[in-house]
């Protein structure tokens, strides 16, 4: 398992985390004072998700699977906290 959590801004106030699973899924919680809640669900790749991350303007998203896929979405966390478009994929080269 792997987490990243979203950089702060007035819209998320810094409560919002992505967690990267063996199976491949991605959740995007919501940390509430007393609750966990499930934003969105997705399933990023075939082999186990080894990393996620933003990018610190907030408009990327990226996982990296154990296989050496990159999937990329658009993401938005000053205004839309719900968006995780998919943008490509690239596999690394294994050596």
């Amino acid at each position: 398992m792997c987490i990243d959590l979203l950089r702060r801004s007035d819209v998320n106030k810094g409560r919002l985390a992505a967690v990267g699973y063996d199976t491949g899924v991605v959740r995007i919680v919501g940390l509430g004072e007393t609750k966990v809640e499930m934003a969105t669900v997705f399933k990023a790749a075939d082999t186990p998700v080894v990393k996620v991350k933003y990018c610190p303007a907030q408009s990327m998203f990226v996982t990296a699977s154990k296989t050496g896929e990159l999937f990329f979405f658009e993401v938005n966390g000053f205004s839309d906290l719900s968006l995780y478009n998919p943008i490509c994929m690239v596999k690394l080269p294994s050596h």
